[in-house]
């Protein structure tokens, strides 16, 4: 785990709206088709200072009136608000996107001239049920061992089977630094509402929360047994979504991941932006491919499939999906 060249992408760009309105969950359960595709540029006919608070503040939620964290049904109570302010983003976003990648996956790119927020949707369907693919991401101290972009992916802390902070390095091409990230990560059942099981994930200041906190015994960071590396920002309002596909007869998963990231690179070249959009993110999804076929297929005793066997988490989920005819 250390070695350089390992980070996560996704790919096909939905749009949704909570409570039905337009880009609202199809009634097969699959999701909205994909915006339209447009050119590889940037946008700068909006105030860049504006939109940058907007995002700040857009993704508020006034959680006094939803339980804690815990329980199954708590993780249920209170997700339809959350995930129903970012699917709107989302869809309101989606059209000033554009398409950087066209095939598996689906890589749409928006920078807003006067930020140093760039965002990306990357949107992906994989031949496997959603547990399964769920485990690749949430088991995260394995997320090196097929992720060639990940360095060091390391849980930090986790509440029970809900919320993880997690830390990991992202590998980039000289002359760059790897960026490392302290990200605090949650997730909601919406299948209810939106078909899905819904993330959000930001870096942990936005929890009150320092990096310089996370140090000694079980829960030390990563030794520093390595070259140099800066610290990037994973911003309030990225979040990701995986969807059962019921098409084709089930056992498929639709993923989509809104990312709004501050690489703290001033004015990143082109080429840097062109290798995170058409080499980094399809790389990372072919190599996706390959690990679930390695780990539930080739060896059927690998940590992923008997952690999927083993955890409650994932009995839980299946259950839920089974309620849903998913």
């Amino acid at each position: 785990a250390g070695s350089a060249g390992r980070g996560v992408g996704m790919g096909k760009t939905w749009c949704w709206a909570p409570c039905g309105g337009a880009g609202s969950l199809p009634d097969d359960g699959r999701p909205p088709a994909p915006a339209q595709e447009n050119g590889i540029g940037h946008h700068g006919d909006e105030d860049g200072e504006a939109w940058f608070d907007a995002l700040e503040n857009a993704f508020e939620v006034d959680h006094s009136n939803q339980a804690g964290s815990g329980t199954w049904d708590e993780c249920r109570r209170g997700s339809a608000a959350e995930a129903g302010i970012y699917l709107s983003r989302v869809d309101t976003d989606s059209a000033t996107y554009t398409v950087a990648h066209t095939s598996h996956p689906k890589v749409s790119y928006r920078h807003v001239k006067g930020t140093t927020v760039h965002s990306v949707l990357l949107d992906m369907e994989l031949d496997y049920p959603v547990d399964r693919v769920w485990a690749m991401g949430w088991e995260f101290e394995y997320l090196d061992t097929w992720n060639p972009f990940a360095i060091e992916p390391t849980v930090l802390d986790n509440d029970g089977d809900r919320t993880l902070v997690l830390y990991f390095a992202v590998w980039l091409p000289w002359p760059f630094h790897p960026r490392e990230n302290y990200i605090h990560v949650k997730w909601s059942d919406a299948l209810d509402e939106h078909g899905c099981f819904f993330v959000t994930l930001h870096d942990i200041e936005f929890e009150n929360k320092l990096a310089e906190s996370y140090g000694g015994g079980s829960k030390e960071r990563p030794s520093k047994k390595k070259k140099k590396r800066e610290r990037a920002s994973i911003l309030k309002g990225s979040s990701a979504w995986v969807w059962p596909v019921r098409e084709g007869g089930g056992g498929k998963s639709r993923v989509l991941f809104s990312v709004h990231a501050d690489p703290l690179v001033f004015s990143p070249p082109n080429w840097l932006v062109n290798f995170v959009l058409k080499l980094m993110a399809p790389t990372i999804y072919k190599a996706l491919q390959k690990a679930l076929h390695k780990v539930y297929v080739e060896d059927p005793h690998s940590p992923y499939a008997r952690r999927v066997q083993e955890k409650e988490l994932y009995h839980t989920m299946r259950e839920r999906l089974c309620e849903v005819g998913a």
